[in-house]
């Protein structure tokens, strides 16, 4: 199947279509398509359009080529950009691109200082040696890219300098003073949504709140809000404040 993607525009957006779900509502965009195409997405913020734009071009164009399903609500093309859209470029060969090996070699080669930031992809396809290799040829820092379900390399190596935060100001607090970075293994990058990080933080810190309260006399009754999706991240704080009374 050729290198195409589908568009679709998303009328469900409208107060009315949503209110009373007509018959030609499609509630899951991207649920129907996802059996026959390599990616099937809808971005949850109108600046997300761009970028996802990009990544179902290179989804898309890269072997084996196949379609793409996007669905984009009408009423985002209305919104501002919050910056220029980078433009992709895509290799489509399947063995390692010549030209573009060299275009990465001639990026590092001019690195004043490169730092080299691994995923679970490279311990997917068993290529630590290659991945140790590589970092100690290059004589670069390596990050372990955020949330990596596996360790892309062996974390007790000197050129290990641990995993990248998933959020962008704390991340690229950690990439100051390099000029370069290549990614290797894995997305870039994920982030938390703002504040989704505090998932299940109300329960534990009530706990150690109320402990403090009692260890320095205070005695105050501390009250935790918490909502059940969040509550059920740390419901095990139940049995710390019971065992601690």
């Amino acid at each position: 199947m050729g290198p195409f993607f589908l568009l679709r525009r998303n009328w469900s957006d409208t107060f009315f279509h949503v209110l009373v779900e007509p018959w030609l509502t499609n509630v899951e965009a991207t649920m129907l398509p996802r059996p026959w195409v390599k990616w099937a997405y809808e971005p949850v913020r109108a600046q997300d359009i761009p970028a996802v734009f990009m990544r179902a071009v290179a989804t898309a164009l890269q072997p084996p080529a196949g379609p793409v399903f996007l669905a984009l609500p009408l009423g985002d093309w209305e919104q501002p950009c919050e910056s220029p859209a980078v433009v992709r470029t895509v290799s489509q060969r399947i063995a390692p691109d010549p030209s573009r090996l060299a275009e990465f070699a001639k990026v590092l080669s001019a690195a004043q200082s490169p730092v080299l930031i691994y995923g679970s992809g490279i311990a997917r396809g068993n290529g630590w040696d290659q991945a140790v290799a590589f970092a100690e040829a290059l004589g670069a820092p390596v990050w372990a890219a955020p949330a990596s379900e596996r360790a892309p390399f062996p974390e007790n190596h000197p050129l290990y300098s641990g995993g990248l935060p998933f959020a962008m100001g704390p991340l690229s607090k950690k990439l100051e003073g390099h000029d370069v970075a290549l990614v290797v293994g894995a997305p870039v990058f994920r982030y938390y949504p703002y504040a989704s990080g505090i998932l299940g933080w109300n329960l534990p810190a009530s706990v150690g709140i109320a402990l403090a309260e009692r260890d320095s006399g205070r005695n105050r009754p501390v009250i935790a809000v918490i909502g059940d999706g969040s509550f059920q991240y740390s419901v095990q704080s139940l049995w710390t404040g019971a065992q601690l009374r």
